[in-house]
This record gives structure tokens, sequence and C-alpha cells, in this order.
């Protein structure tokens, strides 16, 4: 089975590999260096004796700090149990309350309680579809599907982004009914209290169910987590209308609950937002692409990291590439070593299946200096941010290599071209073939 890097890979050589390793970190955590990284360490340059490569996860172990932790891809069966048990205690506590508030707003004629109670009932069924979510994620990969499952979590937490939006319309257009044609609401003492131990167990639910979305990065738990906090402060504000009826005859139950709809609908716009942007493959976070590119670095050998690619396949999963310099003399045998021994070492810490290609890095003097006089002339165009995987071929007269530009380069073959005709009026001696790459990762 081939895992090639996608399009901005450039001249690199891929290796083939027999099966994709394990989805899950043996220790669950990401490791994130204190202080300045350096992706393109110096140093001797040289062909690497196999001796020498054998020990480089040895030498990285100690060359990288352990200083700060940040979540990690944890482990898949643990991660779902935590989902499915925060899933059940929101189904629990939210058709509890769903029940007593539909009640209490029946009896009371309050819109803003009613609809409360309807949010209630919407938050356990988002609790039921974030637990089912997690179930089906965890089906194994197949023929069809060889990456698993994993981004059902984002179709469920997308389900659950729609049901919030669909409630707050529905509760809006409820709200402004009631101000334009205003019926009196009646509160007792009773209904004030169950209110008053429903923001106390909406509070407590929405903390734990956060916290357990951030620790499982969870999308779908994140969502119910904020939407119970939200649902506590919204139990609050009608508490606050029912006492203002009460004490001073001010009817504000429609308005509050058109100001609760709305901020209902604006979190539900939120969620779709964060969704979606997770479906169509979001920029990899800098602390994590900095940390696999600070390991990668500190192998001996490797003289610049280029092209990380990180595709996510759900929370728990992640493949992608990544290109590394190294000594044009260095064997074939010891760049598969090296390449090997930086994927387990990745595989490992990070719970990342990442394949390594290679760019040959020159040592003569003549192409060095050819180098550097082209990277500062492509560097000059605004767009470009670097040149990598230079290679000049004598015998054909051509230099060939990619350039990274950034986003606001709409046309990147055109702007290859102008590139490669004002560095053939400069060397006329030599063509020019030029690649672009895309920023794909700090």
């Amino acid at each position: 089975m081939t895992f090639a890097p996608p399009q901005g890979a450039g001249n690199a050589i891929q290796r083939r590999t027999s099966a994709a390793p394990p989805h899950v970190s043996p220790s669950g955590r990401w490791l994130i260096p204190r202080g300045k990284v350096n992706f393109a360490p110096s140093g001797e340059r040289g062909s690497l004796r196999t001796s020498e490569i054998m020990s480089t996860r040895e030498s990285t172990s100690r060359t990288i700090p352990r200083d700060t932790e940040m979540p990690s891809l944890l482990n898949s069966e643990q991660r779902t149990r935590s989902i499915v048990r925060a899933g059940l205690m929101g189904i629990a506590v939210n058709f509890v309350y769903a029940l007593l508030k539909g009640g209490i707003g029946l009896m009371s004629g309050s819109i803003a309680i009613f609809l409360d109670a309807l949010n209630n009932m919407s938050d356990a069924v988002t609790a039921v579809i974030a637990a089912a979510g997690a179930r089906l994620a965890r089906r194994p990969a197949d023929r069809f599907h060889p990456f698993g499952h994993g981004r059902v979590e984002y179709l469920s937490s997308l389900a659950i982004s729609v049901i919030i939006v669909v409630i707050g319309v529905m509760s809006l257009t409820s709200a402004v009914r009631k101000i334009i044609h205003p019926e009196a609401a009646h509160y007792t003492l009773l209904m004030l209290l169950i209110m008053a131990t429903g923001v106390v167990a909406k509070l407590s639910l929405g903390i734990y169910t956060l916290r357990a979305g951030r620790r499982e990065s969870s999308d779908s738990l994140r969502g119910a987590g904020t939407e119970n906090l939200f649902d506590a402060f919204v139990t609050i504000a009608t508490i606050l209308s029912a006492l203002i009826l009460i004490e001073w005859g001010i009817d504000l139950d429609g308005w509050f609950g058109a100001a609760i709809s709305l901020l209902l609908i604006r979190a539900g716009a939120k969620i779709t937002r964060r969704t979606l942007s997770n479906i169509l493959g979001r920029r990899a976070e800098s602390s994590l692409t900095r940390y696999i590119k600070s390991i990668i670095a500190s192998f001996p050998g490797v003289q610049g990291v280029y092209d990380l690619v990180l595709n996510n396949y759900g929370p728990s999963y992640m493949v992608g590439s990544v290109n590394i310099a190294v000594a044009e003399g260095m064997t074939a045998g010891a760049i598969h070593m090296l390449t090997r021994d930086i994927e387990q070492t990745i595989e490992s810490r990070c719970g990342i299946y990442l394949n390594v290609g290679i760019y040959a890095e020159p040592s003569d003097p003549e192409t060095l200096r050819l180098r550097s006089d082209i990277s500062r002339i492509v560097t000059a165009h605004a767009g470009a941010m670097e040149i990598h995987g230079f290679l000049l071929d004598r015998k054909r007269g051509q230099v060939s290599f990619d350039v990274v530009t950034d986003f606001t380069v709409r046309h990147r073959c055109e702007f290859c071209h102008t590139l490669e005709r004002e560095l053939a009026a400069h060397y006329p001696a030599y063509s020019f073939l030029i690649h672009a790459d895309f920023d794909y990762s700090d």
C-alpha cells in the first residue's frame, strides 16, 4: 500500500510501506518543547554511516525536551467510553429537567420556561447523537474506508449544530408571537425552586461535559457542554423575568425568550462553522506541527524539514507526509533506516502515521552559492516565502526547486513561470523548473 504526500511534496523520493501503523499513540500525549525550534539544523554535511543512524532514537529522546503537555490522540477505546459516559449523563439530566420545565411552562403560561424545556429536550437528543457518533466512529477500517470512520464524529457534531439552530428559530418565532400577543404568566415558589435546582444541575453537567470534550478532542461534547452552560444562564434569565413580573408587574417573558433564541441560534451557527472547517480540512495546530518538526530536525543526518502535511480523519487519527533534506552522499540503506526511525518515533510520540520523503542536500560551494543567490531573487517577490528541494542537473543544464508561497498568490503556475523567465535572464546557461508549494503548516 503506497502513501504518497498530496500535492506540494515537490521532488521528494517516496518510500513504500506494507501497512499503515496503528492509530493510537502509546503515550497519549503530545509533549511540546519550549524555546526556539530550528527546523533546518546546521552541522556536519556528509554521509552518515549505518551505525550512526542506528542510535537515532536514543539521541532524539535526549534532545527533545519534555516540558509542556497538550492533549493528543488518545486511546480510542478509552476515549469512546468517556464520550458515551458524558452523553448518558447528559441524556438523563436533560430529559428529567425537560419534563419538569415543560410542566412548569404549561402550568404557568410562560413561553420562556416552555422554550427552555424544549431546549433541554434538544440537549438530550444532542447527547444521544454525540454518544452514538462516538460509537460509530470506532468502527474498524475496511476496504472502502481504509482510514477508518473517525469523521462520523464530525457528522454527528454537524447534526447537533443543525438541531440547535432549528430549535432556536422555532423558539424565536414563538417568542415574537408572545411579544405581539402577550399572555399573562403565573408562577409559584415551587416552580421557581425547581428551576433553581436546574441551574445547579446544568452548570455542573456543562462544566463536566465541556472538560470531557476538551480532554477527548470531541467537538460534539464541546458543543453539548457549551449548550448546557448556556441553558443554565438561560434559566437564570427566566427566573429573573418571573421575579420582575411578580415584584413590578412587568412582563418581559417574550423579550427574554427572543433574546434566548437569538443566543441559541448564534451558538448553533458557531458550532456549524467549526465542524464544517474540520470536514473541509483545517490547518493543523501550530503547536503540533512545530513539535513534529522539532523531533525530526533533531535526528542526526536531517539537514532540513519541509512540506509537512497532516490530514485529519477524525479526532483520533491523522495521516501525513513530510520531506527531509539529507546529504547527497548518504547511502540508500542509511536513508531507509533514518526515515523508518523518524516514522516510528512520530507514531510512538504523537500517534500519527507520517510518510517521509527526501531531498538531496548539495554540498559543493558553487551549488550552495548559486542556491543562495537564486533564493535571494525569488524571495524578493511578494508571496514567496522560501525555496527548498534545490537540484542542479549540470548534465542537462537544468535547475529545479520548490518555492513555498503564501495564500496571497492566487495563480501559482503563472507565478512560477514569471520566476523561471526572470531567473533564465540572470542565468542564461541554465533552464529552470519551479514547483509551487502551499504554506501547509507552521
